[in-house]
């Protein structure tokens, strides 16, 4: 199943960022932002997570989890 996650790189790859790209698309990850402090957010297949993880450029891999929020109008919960 295709989950929303966020990337943080390690600070010593943040130079070779497009490479660092590239080897994520290959791994199957659909990239949709990049933030040049060194996060990355996209798509992955769960199975593909451990191929992730194992990159030297990738720190840290966590799944994008939605929270919502009731309007200010809304009741106390």
């Amino acid at each position: 199943m295709k989950k929303n996650i966020v990337i943080t790189l390690n600070d010593h790859y943040l130079e070779e960022i497009d490479n660092t790209l590239s080897n994520l698309r290959k791994e199957g990850m659909i990239i949709k932002n990049v933030y040049e402090f060194g996060v990355i957010s996209g798509v992955l297949e769960e199975e593909n997570f451990s191929k992730i993880r194992a990159l030297d450029e990738v720190l840290l891999l966590k799944e994008d989890k939605n929270i919502n929020i009731p309007p200010p109008s809304g009741g106390i919960q």
